[in-house]
């Protein structure tokens, strides 16, 4: 594991003061974590020798003894940390054998082959749930690719050995998603959050409303080209749909939802929030079920489908099943009947399915099927 050129201390400064102790031995014990945290796992170990021959390689001199020493130091230091305890009572437990294996963040282990060494112990995470956080920073929508990297290799990475990391960049990057190219998305949620956020005492602040640079795209004669709209909404909640962001807010005329990725800007008004009587009676959860089109705020009811047996997990997964029928018509089909908006992204929906679904509710099938009159007259 030793680098291949080492700095090796001159002869006349390799003591400290002239008392006798090797120079930068302070910093032994905190480059031991590193270097164990850098390059072990559960899978990956290393022995003392090979720790000292990365010390020398920096310019420090160790001997195998003193790495023992410098291993035990450190975990009592990390346990007294992590429990809140006093350095005696960090031993205490250290020494206790039913408690020592548990209690270390950096193990000896021996997996075979000759190979016998310490690595470093995750107490809070393992290698899924950072492969879970890498593939969540990959796959939003909200953030750019440069920002879903750097949160990638130098946040998540960093709690991960150099052999993990080549497993959880591998397993992240096959995920295919269009991502934004707006970078102050981060910066507009601190806003947004600021702006919805209450406090209390010194840190008073009731909710207020904000004034937002918005970007739509329009299909001009030279081509597409996006244009800014200035709205004043009250925010209410973030929600995530789809991999994007959404902030749902009120802007003077009704409730709605707008796209966090195109505001280009944010700016606190400081005046006080609108609609809260409104948002206090708003089922949200069911108002993200409901709404297929976002942006779209048409009316809400219930609806009758006629459902093949096999589309069972996906209309629990669609509507959950907390206020929503559900009943067996027959050995190959169902009846399912959630709250839902009637507009054509519904109507859309429903078509992707083809003859799996069948709308049971006259009238509504009725509009469904001028719906699709419709269109098939465009062809």
């Amino acid at each position: 594991m030793a680098k291949d050129k080492k700095v090796i201390p001159e002869e006349d400064d390799s003591l400290d003061g002239g008392h006798g102790r090797k120079k930068n031995q302070r910093l032994k014990p905190y480059l031991v974590l590193q270097i164990l945290m850098q390059h072990t796992d559960e899978d990956h170990v290393m022995s003392a020798d090979q720790i000292a021959a990365e010390l020398d390689g920096m310019g420090i001199y160790a001997e195998r003894r003193s790495i023992y020493t410098d291993i035990d130091e450190i975990n009592k230091a990390l346990y007294m940390l992590d429990q809140g305890c006093t350095m005696k009572e960090a031993k205490e437990d250290l020494d206790d054998p039913e408690l020592a294996e548990e209690a270390k963040t950096i193990v000896y282990k021996d997996l075979g082959r000759k190979e016998k060494g310490y690595y470093v112990k995750q107490h809070k995470y393992d290698l899924l749930d950072l492969r879970l956080l890498a593939e969540c920073a990959y796959s939003s929508r909200f953030l750019t690719e440069s920002q879903s990297n750097h949160l990638i290799d130098d946040v998540i990475c960093e709690y991960a050995s150099e052999h993990q990391k080549e497993k959880i960049k591998h397993d992240a990057f096959l995920t295919d998603r269009v991502k934004t190219a707006n970078k102050a998305v981060l910066r507009n949620l601190e806003a947004i959050n600021d702006a919805m956020r209450r406090g209390s005492g010194v840190n008073h602040h009731e909710p207020e409303k904000i004034k937002i640079v918005y970007i739509k795209r329009v299909m001009k004669k030279e081509g597409i080209r996006p244009t800014e709209k200035t709205l004043t909404l009250s925010p209410y909640k973030l929600m995530i749909n789809d991999g994007n962001y959404y902030l749902f807010a009120y802007n003077g005329k009704r409730l709605g939802a707008w796209r966090v990725d195109r505001i280009k800007e944010v700016t606190l008004t400081g005046e006080p929030r609108d609609c809260d009587e409104e948002f206090a009676a708003l089922d949200l959860s069911n108002y993200a079920q409901c709404n297929f089109g976002m942006m779209i705020n048409t009316k809400k009811q219930r609806v009758k489908l006629i459902c093949e047996g096999s589309l069972l997990d996906t209309m629990i997964d669609r509507f959950g099943t907390k206020g929503v029928y559900f009943e067996w018509v027959d050995e190959e089909h169902f009846v399912c009947e959630p709250i839902v908006e009637i507009n054509h992204q519904f109507y859309g929906w429903v078509c992707g399915f083809g003859e799996s679904i069948k709308l049971g509710t006259p009238e509504i099938a009725e509009r469904y099927a001028n719906y699709l009159k419709r269109v098939t007259a465009l062809y």
